[in-house]
């Protein structure tokens, strides 16, 4: 066992212009795609190598993803569709991801609210009121842990940033 780093980024800003699109199938506007641009090298600067990334199948979640992966053209990035990171539910998250048979000890999960924040508060024991469109948290366990073994404050948060904390024009 060892340290792990969890990196939950939320889905940019999504467009609500045809109301007759299923919740899955909104893409991203346009301030979604900006804030794509924008935040992907500040989570790089903080440590975040995007070698274990796992998005939910929501076409905005895998815009995402794309965004972020086109304005990183120095890091090979892929990653993994899960239908299961279509959730809102922290409980299901948590669930899902100690289910996970993993060596790696950084992940980078895309998916939604409010099971994004619900589970970064869980496991950090923070007061986050929401991780907005295109925001990032970064959580490292207290101490050597497996995925199996997430629990209540079993991490520290260590990085939480949004798109409005860099000016975008």
């Amino acid at each position: 066992m060892e340290k792990i780093t969890l990196h939950l980024i939320r889905h940019a800003k999504s467009s609500w212009d045809n109301p007759v699109l299923a919740d899955i199938e909104r893409p991203l506007n346009q301030r979604g795609k900006r804030s794509c641009r924008v935040i992907a090298p500040k989570i790089v600067e903080l440590g975040c190598d995007f070698q274990q990334v796992i998005a939910s199948n929501a076409i905005r979640a895998q815009q995402t993803i794309e965004g972020i992966a086109n304005s990183l053209p120095n890091i090979q990035l892929q990653w993994h569709t899960k239908t299961q990171l279509y959730t809102f539910n922290a409980s299901a998250l948590l669930a899902y991801l100690q289910s996970l048979e993993l060596h790696s000890s950084n992940l980078v999960v895309i998916g939604h609210n409010p099971a994004l924040t619900d589970l970064c508060n869980y496991l950090t024991g923070s007061d986050i009121d929401n991780i907005p469109t295109a925001g990032y948290a970064q959580l490292t366990s207290i101490g050597p842990i497996s995925w199996q073994d997430l629990t209540r404050n079993s991490f520290a948060l260590c990085h939480f940033i949004k798109p409005k904390d860099f000016k975008t024009n």
